[in-house]
């Protein structure tokens, strides 16, 4: 019982280190290479463009499309895109105008009925 719990434990803390991103949206790790910039902001900048037009390719969808994976590995990648960011980027109108679509996608999923 003791050996179960410590595996147990060990993977809970791994998969909490390590982030469950790219472990549950593999193609997130895509969408964040393509979106790269020369700065955080600008990878940030360039995700938030690209979850808006997998916004707009997603409407209308019903149940598990394509568009809509999309929209969901990108959320990640943005979210994991933001600690690339310097102190000084963060200060920038772009990264506010980052941060509030993921706090928008964050709500979007997280109280989607469906899951």
């Amino acid at each position: 019982m003791k050996v179960i719990a410590r595996v147990m434990a060990i993977s809970l803390l791994v998969v909490g280190l390590a982030g469950c991103s790219y472990i549950f949206y593999p193609r997130a790790d895509e969408f964040a290479e393509k979106a790269k910039g020369a700065t955080g902001v600008e990878t940030l900048v360039n995700l938030t463009t690209m979850l808006a037009a997998s916004a707009q390719a997603a409407r209308g969808g019903k149940g598990y499309d394509q568009p809509l994976n999309d929209l969901h590995n990108q959320f990640h990648a943005l979210h994991d895109a933001m600690c690339g960011v310097t102190k000084e980027q963060a200060e920038t109108p772009a990264y506010a105008m980052a941060v509030t679509v993921n706090k928008e996608m964050w709500v979007i999923f997280k109280l989607d009925p469906r899951r």
